[in-house]
This record gives C-alpha cells, sequence and structure tokens, in this order.
C-alpha cells in the first residue's frame, strides 16, 4: 500500500516537472502572463539563464550575485521568457516568484521581483 502511493507520488512530481504545474503555466497571478509562449527565437536563450536561477537557489542556501547577474541588462520581453521557462522546465510545482520567496527576503526579495514589474 505504501509503495502505490509512493510511486504514485514519484510519477505526479515527474509529470510536473515534465509538464509543469498546469496552475502555474495558465494562472496569470502566479507569473506566467499569458501562459508558457514556447521556445526562444533569436540569439537570446532564456533556458541558460533559468538554469542559472535554478542553481543559484536549488539546495541549501542561495547565491544572490548570481541571481542579479541572470536578471540584470534583460529586457522586459527577455525576463518574460525566463521567467515562463523556469515556470515551465525547473519550477518544480512552483513558479519563479515562489521561488525567490522562499530564498530571499526583505529588499532582495523586492528587486527580484522589481525587475518583473
Amino acid at each position: 500500500m505504501l509503495f502505490r502511493w509512493g510511486r504514485k507520488q514519484w510519477k505526479l512530481r515527474k509529470l510536473k516537472k515534465e509538464f509543469g504545474n498546469y496552475s502555474t503555466i495558465v494562472n496569470n497571478d502566479k507569473g506566467n502572463v499569458g501562459g508558457y509562449k514556447g521556445d526562444d527565437t533569436g540569439q537570446f536563450n532564456a533556458r541558460a539563464w533559468a538554469e542559472m536561477l535554478r542553481d543559484a537557489m536549488k539546495g541549501w542556501g542561495t547565491d544572490e550575485d548570481l541571481i542579479w547577474i541572470a536578471l540584470d541588462n534583460k529586457s522586459k520581453d527577455q525576463l518574460q521568457l525566463i521567467r515562463n521557462y523556469f515556470n515551465r522546465h525547473f519550477g518544480e510545482g512552483n513558479t519563479l516568484f515562489e521561488w525567490f520567496e522562499s530564498d530571499l527576503s526583505g529588499n532582495d526579495l523586492q528587486r527580484a521581483k522589481a525587475y518583473f514589474m
């Protein structure tokens, strides 16, 4: 019985990682304005920047400098692509903003969210 429950949870987590959490992909309040927009176009690589954000916040501790490197000098459209890509592929059921809220506080949290306003 416990094995079945664990297997089901593992499958659900795998699906969320693969396809994203439906509510975070389509709900504008969760950070994806207009939902996921698909793959990158042109020279800009949203995946690389989203990976950098994930690496900066994953596990114990947070590398704030890496977060600022990933967010600085990006246009609003590029930041939106990064956020959408992160929510879709790396959020593990949570949005980028939820990751910010769990890893940052005070002025750092406000600064990170301000990039997207």
